[in-house]
């Protein structure tokens, strides 16, 4: 998780990075009805599209370019090597040319800066406002709602679902960001509600986006969470082979799930579960022979029957 510091600058940057997808993926599709278009027009007409399609690769080529520096920005914030690292990602930003991202920057520098009541009383007085947006709604009722309250994960996982499941919900990356810094909350009925309903939300960009860049990113955040409502989204991950878009080279070509799923059986090793196990052996009929190969290691890495995390 990031630091609390630091999380609305995570925020900022991450919403940088799926814009610039997002612009990519679009360029892409310009590019697919230029190729369709290419078809059916006159020959005379064709070096009109080609010059077309050439711009069009120039600017997708740019964007690549942007989309992993801006990547590369983002994890230098996520998972800093040391406060020093930290610090001198934060002071490159300041020359990046966007002013939202400049902003957050010296926001970020002053939070770290600032004497830790006023800190303390200033993220409270933050979670108070956030009653009002959709999170904040949900961890209020986590807070006094009697079924959440006593009534189990059942019931909790059924509002983490039907949350995650409301329009435009699981795509939006704000709602993501609140989520994640609401999981910490001390009330353990709050944090379980708003951890299952996180989970189900990186669930949906895991297992249904077709942007495999998205996917893999959604992956990579459920496997950090200590929580074992996160083991049946990863067993769905692993058991379902997909094809989907990934950005290479600058181009948008068709790939599969296939690292996602890997990285999904090796967290479900750390868990050891007996769901895990059965997952894990199934696999080995798989038609991808990296995971066939992953699996098998596993089993024979940790013979017997598995009971449980081994913490």
């Amino acid at each position: 998780m990031v630091i609390l510091e630091l999380r609305e600058l995570a925020r900022v940057l991450e919403s940088k990075v799926n814009t610039l997808q997002r612009e990519f993926s679009l360029i892409a599709d310009r590019l697919a009805a230029l190729r369709r278009k290419w078809s059916e027009v006159e020959a005379d007409e064709r070096p009109k599209i080609v010059k077309d399609q050439e711009l069009l690769k120039q600017k997708q080529m740019l964007l690549a370019e942007q989309v992993n520096t801006w990547r590369d920005r983002l994890r230098a914030i996520e998972n800093p090597s040391g406060e020093q690292a930290m610090m001198a990602a934060m002071e490159g930003l300041l020359d990046c040319g966007d002013p939202a991202v400049v902003e957050a920057v010296k926001r970020a520098k002053e939070l770290l800066a600032m004497d830790p009541e006023e800190k303390a009383e200033l993220f409270n007085q933050a979670s108070a406002a956030a009653v009002n947006t959709p999170v904040g709604r949900l961890v209020e009722r986590a807070r006094t709602d009697y079924d959440l309250r006593n009534g189990g994960p059942i019931v909790r996982q059924r509002a983490a679902v039907e949350f995650a499941n409301r329009s435009g919900t699981a795509q939006d990356d704000s709602i993501l960001a609140e989520l994640e810094s609401a999981a910490a909350n001390s009330d353990p009925v709050v944090a379980d509600v708003v951890t299952r309903t996180m989970i189900q939300i990186l669930r949906f960009r895991a297992v249904r986006s077709a942007e495999l860049d998205t996917a893999r990113a959604a992956v990579h955040k459920l496997v950090k969470i200590k929580d074992s409502a996160v083991v049946p989204v990863l067993i769905e991950i692993l058991k379902n082979p997909r094809q989907g878009y990934l950005l290479v080279d600058g181009n948008l070509q068709e790939g599969s799930n296939g690292p996602s799923r890997l990285q999904a059986l090796i967290a479900l090793v750390e868990w050891r579960t007996g769901e895990a196990q059965d997952a894990i052996r199934t696999r080995r009929f798989d038609k991808d022979p990296t995971i066939v190969n992953a699996a098998e290691r596993a089993l024979e890495a940790f013979p017997g029957e598995w009971s449980g995390n081994p913490g």
